[in-house]
């Protein structure tokens, strides 16, 4: 990007702390529903007010109309910027914002992987061996043809899982959400069933992420992992996601998790 489009880029990011931009109005289910979501993929975000957050979403689609979606993800980690979020959770901000409010620059969200933001370990490694191993991936079940919406569904919930962690049940909700990729609520299911995901492995990256942002008693952490509000991981997931992050150092107390069953997944 060249120095004067930075500059107006910049400027457009940065003014978001000082204004909401109206040059895209959403309906208040709409902005309900991107607040949640972004507050579930990059936890920094919970720090600023929800109408700044609408405006840095709306900058970011008025930004895409002149500039690369990386330029305009790599403002939003800058010490000078607003926001400055952690570098890790800054393509899950830009992600979310297209999401709900410019979804024709989706296709572009396939440059972002190419910004470094894996702080965590990848999700095919682990920091620490488990007392008891985990339990390897589910086979690829066999099911039959997928129709094209179903195969489409399945692309767009590898693109979102390329961004950030997701529960089995909460990935379909994001493939059926209206305010997110609108698919039905059997092709979703069908195309998340397709998929070879380990779900415990994705309650790791998840719950590193948590810690990463704030502190959590182990508890506390299991509950947001598996609370209908918050990730929807099953109470085994939660607790070895949990317990692998490192968030039960002194071991998961006897009391456990009673929050809500999340999903079934394809491991326990």
């Amino acid at each position: 990007m060249n120095v004067w489009k930075r500059t107006v880029t910049a400027a457009v990011v940065t003014l978001v702390g000082a204004f909401t931009l109206d040059a895209l109005p959403a309906a208040a289910s709409t902005q309900s529903n991107y607040i949640k979501a972004l507050h579930r993929a990059a936890p920094s975000t919970k720090a600023f007010s929800n109408k700044k957050l609408v405006g840095l979403a709306k900058a970011d689609c008025a930004s895409l109309s002149f500039a690369p979606i990386s330029d305009v993800a790599g403002l939003l980690d800058e010490p000078s910027n607003t926001f400055h979020f952690p570098k890790a959770q800054v393509p899950k901000v830009v992600t979310v914002a297209v999401d709900y409010y410019c979804p024709k620059y989706k296709k572009d969200l396939a440059s972002l992987k190419k910004v470094p933001t894996q702080t965590a370990a990848p999700k095919t490694t682990q920091t620490t061996a488990p007392k008891t191993a985990s339990p390897p991936p589910p086979p690829t079940p066999t099911v039959p043809a997928l129709t094209q919406q179903q195969q489409s569904a399945v692309e767009a919930a590898k693109q979102y899982l390329s961004t950030q962690a997701f529960s089995q049940q909460g990935l379909i909700d994001q493939l059926d959400s209206s305010a997110g990729s609108g698919y039905s609520v059997n092709d979703a299911t069908v195309a998340v069933d397709s998929l070879n995901v380990n779900w415990n492995n994705e309650a790791v990256l998840a719950a590193k992420e948590y810690l990463q942002t704030q502190p959590f008693s182990c508890t506390d952490l299991i509950q947001q992992l598996d609370s209908s509000a918050g990730d929807q991981y099953t109470v085994a997931q939660a607790t070895y996601g949990a317990t692998q992050a490192g968030g039960c150092a002194g071991g998961v107390p006897a009391t456990g998790s009673t929050g809500s069953t999340g999903s079934t997944g394809n491991t326990p």
